[in-house]
């Protein structure tokens, strides 16, 4: 059966996350991982997962995927810090396929500028466009936006970005995870606990692809929502 193999990698890329919890001894930061986060995301995913509703599966439970992103990093890097999460996807027109802030919002703010153009993305010179026009397995850091030549689109954004992150977790037509942060060099990438914890969150992403993919060859639907 399919989903056999993708829950298999699911269970694998959690583990994997949460054995992250032994780096603490060789780390001052506090523990990445705390269980109750993962099993209440677990709990979730097992939900939808049981009901798998086509329409409704890919992008819902992926935003779970953020939720958990946002509450570990809190607790890695600060609670009084703002987060969004972004995944990134479509080469030509690129639009966000689901979304999260620290505020809970799940639609970003650039939702409706980006509904208007479809090449607002592009037009706005968005530091992930040149990763999807040349996807990389690498993790790329930007620790601060002040000192990089970072395009800012307005003042709020030039508040909210101070750090960067961003991993291409799905290689063929592909899907990139953007996170950024309010603190400048809250993401290091000599930081082994974090790019771990990213490489890992990105296979559970990535198997969410693969049900996308599968349920949308299975029941003939519209997969991608811009």
């Amino acid at each position: 059966m399919f989903i056999l193999p993708i829950v298999n990698i699911l269970i694998a890329a959690v583990l994997q996350i949460i054995d992250l919890k032994n780096e603490k001894k060789n780390h001052s930061n506090s523990e990445l991982i705390f269980t109750s986060k993962f099993s209440t995301y677990i709990e979730k995913k097992n939900e939808i997962l049981c009901n798998l509703q086509p329409s409704a599966y890919p992008e819902e439970v992926m935003r779970q995927c953020l939720h958990l992103i946002t509450d570990c990093l809190k607790e890695y890097i600060g609670k009084k810090h703002y987060f969004e999460v972004s995944i990134f996807t479509d080469i030509s027109e690129p639009y966000i396929y689901t979304y999260y802030d620290t505020h809970g919002n799940n639609k970003p703010s650039s939702y409706m500028s980006r509904k208007k153009n479809p090449k607002y993305y592009i037009e706005e010179k968005y530091e992930v466009i040149e990763l999807l026009n040349k996807p990389s397995s690498e993790i790329f850091v930007i620790p601060s936006t002040k000192e990089y030549t970072y395009n800012f689109v307005n003042k709020k954004q030039k508040k909210h970005i101070s750090s960067q992150l961003m991993y291409c977790f799905h290689m063929e037509d592909p899907y990139v995870l953007v996170i950024t942060c309010s603190k400048s060099k809250a993401f290091d990438s000599n930081d082994f606990v974090l790019k771990n914890f990213i490489q890992s969150i990105g296979r559970i992403l990535n198997s969410d692809i693969l049900i996308k993919e599968y349920m949308c060859c299975k029941n003939n639907f519209q997969c991608n929502v811009n």
